[in-house]
């Protein structure tokens, strides 16, 4: 299992499970900045998403102040029928270090801070086009079926590590 520790700023990883190359990830509470985006893709969603939390980032906000991001960025995406739809969420990181954010200007654009929550993961550190993005959220979601998880399967997320492929996608584990 790996966690984040939020007080250290880094990823720390514990015993977990691993099957059929996916992982039992433990999310810890977090504070990211999320702005919701329809778009064709995930590609044309984090354009469009990522130019918002950077402008709310470099003083669009009522502190008028520079807010320190961090990696992992990426989008909340949502299936139906195992079609991945045109609306997202994209959002980015807050550093830990950061205790009060401030509001955004932006109305589209909001704080979020999240509880402990669990994960199925699958993790590639190979740089890929939108199309096979598509696939491998599609493949996990087969997968964690065909091995009666217990997940959402209308809500995945997918993150980026950097921007030379390093990414993690994943589906909320339930029950």
């Amino acid at each position: 299992m790996t966690t984040y520790d939020k007080k250290h700023g880094r990823w720390q990883s514990r015993k977990g499970n691993v099957d059929n190359n996916y992982y039992e990830f433990e999310f810890e509470f977090l504070q990211w900045v999320q702005t919701d985006v329809d778009a064709a893709d995930i590609e044309r969603a984090l354009a469009i998403g990522l130019e918002k939390l950077f402008s709310y980032a470099r003083c669009g906000n009522v502190a008028a102040t520079v807010v320190p991001l961090s990696a992992p960025w990426g989008v909340f995406g949502y299936l139906e029928n195992g079609k991945i739809q045109q609306r997202f969420s994209v959002f980015l990181w807050i550093v830990p270090e950061v205790n009060n954010p401030p509001e955004p200007t932006d109305p589209t654009v909001t704080l979020q801070t999240g509880p402990h929550l669990w994960y199925y993961i699958r993790i590639f550190d190979t740089k890929v086009d939108e199309q096979e993005t598509e696939e491998r959220v599609i493949q996990l979601l087969k997968d964690l079926g065909q091995d009666n998880r217990p997940f959402n399967s209308t809500f995945f997320a997918v993150t980026y590590f950097t921007t030379h492929g390093l990414m993690s996608m994943g589906f909320m584990k339930t029950g």
